[in-house]
């Protein structure tokens, strides 16, 4: 954390695109395991096509992650789709009827803005690359844990947001409040640019560095890509998802508790009339598509922490993987709150007030803070089940997010005084209790955000994990 967030905003709606020439294509390893069911609509099919649209004034930087979101997605699903399966990628130009930098599916068919996808596959490099050059004056697991603890969503997509010719000029702001050096910057620059190249030609990471860069990348990135195609997919096979197996959030029935919460709990909606709570209902089909983007998340996970990290030290590799896990709620507390073309902490003041506020809610969706809440509580339910005793991923700036949309969600009631609205937040606490950190309920239950305790991240502890199961999967998986 750099500068406290102040407020926060959401763009994420449905976008299209006009895809056209341009392929690109994935061809599926054999299955490890025989593939699991699959929905009709994907047994005949046999192959998917992921389309991407680009804009005319898609940064060059923004332009070469289209294969690596191919490798992510190939994670993700070679080990359910048939032998012989093939995922392939057409790209166009986006047209000027879609506006809302984000995806879109409907049966068959599913577009993504590239910039979108390529500034969330940037953040999660740069949380990869980042958490390797930490490594280098780490004097113990918990003194590298802490650096990084101090790095959010905000900060990630900074870095992502700058141009080329004031990066220099960022580097040394950073410098200036001391928790990076510039040159650390430039080595984490460099990093991203070989998980770039590493992803788009299949070749291995050379080194310690960027193994370790790259392991967190594929981490952080993939469970991105699960939540964001998982959903899609949803939709693309007619509301049917391709993955059986419940999450666990799904089957203790947190994503039905999250749904009641929403329609039946004490939020309003700032988009809509005072009284009215019509924009809180959840449409069938997303509330299924969420469920399916979550059981993508749950199989990722069982596909991902397989393999040995292979580093030294075995108390660094837990907090690694613990690490990656936070960096997805980091990023993904971003962009749901303030959009993808956000420039992270560039877009606040040292006052930690935004220069804009975005729209709060997309009628018809989980409100945002519950996406995010239910991503947490997953992937720490995978951490826990591993042999760690993990903290909740949910802190630091994701926390503070979590806190801003709840209350915003609440006091959005206009009908409602001052002591209505504390009222209306302390009632929340219990129902949140499975998914937040008993620090951030005594936000919402006090009202004090001056307690930064509250939010902190603590360290995992550092258990063995059953037969040293780290992230890692070998680049033939």
């Amino acid at each position: 954390m750099r500068r406290t967030v102040g407020a926060f905003a959401l763009a994420f709606m449905a976008l299209g695109c006009q895809p056209s020439a341009g392929n690109k294509e994935l061809n599926t390893p054999p299955p490890t395991a025989p593939p699991r069911s699959l929905p009709p609509s994907a047994q005949l099919g046999g192959s998917i096509t992921l389309k991407i649209c680009s804009d005319k004034d898609t940064r060059e930087q923004d332009r070469g992650w289209k294969t690596p979101l191919l490798s992510s997605f190939g994670r993700l699903v070679g080990g359910i789709l048939n032998v012989g399966a093939r995922v392939s990628m057409r790209i166009g130009p986006c047209t000027a009827d879609f506006q809302v930098p984000t995806c879109h599916a409907f049966a068959g068919e599913v577009m993504c803005r590239e910039n979108f996808i390529a500034r969330v596959l940037q953040a999660a490099a740069w949380g990869g690359a980042l958490s390797a050059v930490a490594t280098r004056r780490h004097a113990g697991a918990g003194d590298w844990y802490d650096i990084m603890a101090r790095v959010g969503g905000g900060d990630l997509f900074e870095l992502v947001a700058v141009e080329p010719d004031s990066f220099d000029r960022l580097a040394a702001a950073w410098e200036g409040e001391g928790a990076w050096r510039a040159d650390e910057l430039h080595t984490a620059r460099d990093l991203v640019e070989r998980i770039r190249h590493i992803e788009s030609k299949g070749e291995e990471p050379s080194g310690p560095e960027e193994t370790i860069a790259h392991r967190i990348y594929i981490t952080t990135a993939g469970h991105l890509v699960s939540f964001i195609y998982g959903h899609e997919m949803s939709h693309y096979f007619s509301n049917d998802c391709m993955f059986s197996e419940p999450s666990r959030v799904e089957a203790a029935r947190r994503i039905e508790a999250m749904h009641r919460l929403q329609v039946e709990g004490p939020l309003c909606s700032s988009m809509i009339l005072p009284k009215s709570t019509e924009a809180l209902l959840v449409r069938p089909e997303e509330l299924k598509a969420d469920t399916c983007a979550l059981r993508g998340m749950a199989y990722l996970e069982r596909r991902l922490f397989s393999k040995s990290w292979g580093t030294p030290e075995p108390e660094l590799s837990l907090t690694m993987a613990f690490v990656a896990r936070r960096l997805v709620v980091d990023v993904a507390s971003w962009f749901l709150a303030y959009g993808p073309m956000s420039r992270g902490r560039a877009d606040f003041g040292n006052d930690g007030n935004p220069t804009a506020i975005l729209l709060s809610l997309v009628p018809g969706y989980l409100v945002p803070q519950h996406r995010l809440a239910l991503i947490a509580r997953e992937l720490g339910e995978h951490a826990a089940a591993e042999g760690r005793a993990p903290p909740p991923v949910l802190c630091e700036d994701a926390a503070r997010i979590f806190v801003l949309q709840t209350r915003r969600s609440v006091s959005a009631c206009r009908w409602r005084k001052m002591d209505e609205i504390r009222k209306a937040e302390r009632a929340l606490v219990p129902a949140l209790s499975d998914f937040v950190p008993s620090g951030v309920l005594g936000v919402l239950r006090t009202g004090n955000f001056d307690h930064e305790h509250a939010f902190r991240c603590q360290p995992p502890l550092l258990e063995a994990a059953p037969n040293g199961a780290f992230p890692g999967p070998s680049r033939s998986e």
